[in-house]
């Protein structure tokens, strides 16, 4: 009889631990984590990241959070930027101890706070993404006597003529022309 009470006692216990795993009454807090103050007003763009997921809304300054205890977990962020206001949207990858944000342009970061599932409550400011140069590839397809550059707040190519050079086309479709050209090779003089 002493035997199967303690069957019927264990057989209680595990239903009661079932239960309570279901009911997340075990499961890992949700702590209220801030970022390190060293990564405040922390400026993007700063270097270009190759390691930064796709933005779902199509933005191209990211910004990468990270916790230090890879078994902690990012619930949710808020972080306030000085152009953006307040961001909440946020991707986790590739695993849950990182999280992403975006900001359309570029940004100055002014504080952030997150729910962290773990023991981690603050997290960092790994490194920032930006788009990639396209001066980097063919001159960006500008003008063959064209600077391509890159803006600082969008990351749009820009096209810019060189010296004794102006622009013949559009803004967007920028043809240089030289200004001075000599087509019967006579010798003239530019006087002012």
């Amino acid at each position: 009889m002493v035997f199967f009470n303690n069957i019927i006692s264990l057989i209680f216990g595990l239903s009661v631990l079932i239960l309570q795993i279901q009911f997340g009454e075990l499961a890992p807090s949700i702590k209220n984590a801030v970022l390190e103050s060293s990564c405040i007003n922390a400026v993007n763009p700063g270097y270009i990241s190759s390691g930064c997921p796709v933005s779902p809304d199509g933005y191209n300054f990211g910004w990468h959070f990270v916790l230090p205890d890879i078994s902690n977990a990012f619930v949710s962020i808020n972080c306030q930027f000085s152009k953006a206001g307040t961001v909440t949207k946020m991707i986790a990858e590739p695993c849950a101890m990182h999280a992403y944000c975006y900001t359309p342009t570029a940004d100055t970061l002014l504080g952030c706070t997150a729910n962290v599932s773990g023991t981690d409550t603050k997290f960092t400011l790994s490194d920032v993404c930006m788009p990639p140069n396209p001066c980097l590839d063919n001159n960006g397809d500008c003008d063959i006597n064209a600077a391509c550059s890159q803006d600082q707040f969008t990351g749009v190519r820009l096209c810019t003529c060189k010296t004794g050079f102006t622009n013949t086309g559009t803004t967007s479709n920028v043809i240089c022309t030289e200004l001075y050209s000599n087509l019967n090779n006579d010798k003239f003089c530019l006087t002012t």
